[in-house]
């Protein structure tokens, strides 16, 4: 029912932010979206998810929780999401969809059911990638999930940095600002 996709956004590590989008029975759900200022320095996507999934599931927030959680990337970002998710003991389903083939990437330890007909699973070892067909609606669903989290996070990536390059030292001198 409950479907959270996270992405991260930086340039060279500046202004970093990531974002949490949900579908809820598989439609945008916009009032339970959140983006996260990262307080990690430099750009590192690893630490940046590790931080994001630490922050969601900390248990500070009285959000739901997901029945299925979708990361945008492949083994990095999905090892350090895993490694946050597994300290925290929280036991979600997680999914890594990279962009470049579009393809599932889980852990196998994780993998339940069979592929459907014309999928192909491929087991690397600690991980499995799934390829299903581009017709798929599962994959068409995910890849919605995916490039929404993307738009969230570097819509939120782009206000703070036209924020923090439109301001100069001269709008904090009283008397003078940006008038």
């Amino acid at each position: 029912k409950r479907i959270e996709a996270y992405d991260i956004s930086n340039w060279a590590g500046g202004d970093s932010v990531s974002s949490m989008v949900v579908f809820t029975n598989g439609l945008p759900d916009q009032r339970e979206y959140r983006h996260f200022k990262m307080r990690s320095k430099g750009p590192n996507d690893f630490a940046m998810m590790a931080e994001t999934m630490r922050r969601r599931f900390s248990g500070k927030h009285n959000w739901r929780l997901p029945d299925l959680i979708l990361i945008d990337g492949g083994k990095g970002q999905l090892s350090s999401a895993k490694a946050v998710l597994d300290e925290l003991g929280v036991h979600i389903p997680v999914f890594g969809l990279a962009k470049r083939y579009e393809e599932i990437v889980r852990f196998t330890a994780d993998t339940a059911g069979a592929p459907q007909e014309g999928d192909q699973l491929r087991d690397e070892g600690e991980f499995s990638s799934l390829a299903i067909s581009h017709q798929s609606p599962v994959l068409q669903l995910l890849q919605r999930l995916r490039d929404e989290a993307h738009r969230f996070a570097v819509g939120y990536h782009t206000h703070l940095r036209d924020k923090r390059t439109k301001t100069s030292i001269l709008d904090t001198i009283p008397g003078v600002g940006p008038t």
